[in-house]
């Protein structure tokens, strides 16, 4: 039975009922997928492709609402293999404010699935860690950010590919 807290707020017992209520609606969100405004989209089925610019492959992808003056924090991670010519690339994309697409993850002609992640200042991502997210400027209003490949000179292939989005 839910228990008004406002009533005695001030007693040690309304504090205690009020930080129980607080960490609850934590871990409704975390049940949920979402971690604060954090949210985590995979994909882990494989995929291919022999195109060489950023093309939709079937995500992931992540919709969220960035207000002025927020920034975006991006952060993905996949499996990447070739056909032992190809380059085989990941980009995030976001219609309105990444129509290109920026690189963040590479494998240059290794026919093996290695894990990338994410690395500030390299498009190439990495294999091991430190990664980190990738944060960037947004503007105002719906932003759907989601993953698309290329496999230029060959066939690129992809799975497990899983992507985290938070406007900070």
């Amino acid at each position: 039975m839910p228990i008004d807290v406002r009533q005695f707020a001030s007693t040690p017992e309304g504090r205690l009922a009020q930080r129980l209520a607080d960490i609850e609606r934590q871990l409704g969100m975390l049940h949920r997928g979402h971690i604060r405004n954090r949210q985590y989209a995979e994909q882990l089925g494989e995929v291919g492709t022999t195109l060489a610019g950023p093309v939709d492959l079937g995500g992931p992808s992540i919709t969220v609402n960035a207000l002025a003056g927020s920034f975006v924090a991006v952060y993905a991670q996949a499996e990447v293999s070739t056909d032992g010519v190809a380059t085989a690339s990941v980009y995030v994309y976001e219609p309105t404010d990444l129509p290109s697409g920026e690189q963040i993850m590479q494998n240059s002609g290794i026919p093996a699935y290695q894990a990338r992640r994410t690395a500030p200042g390299l498009s190439v991502g990495v294999i091991t860690t430190p990664s980190g997210q990738i944060t960037f400027v947004p503007t105002p209003g719906t932003r759907t950010y989601s993953l698309r490949y290329s496999g230029a000179g060959g066939t690129g292939f992809f799975r497990n590919r899983r992507l985290w989005v938070e406007v900070i």
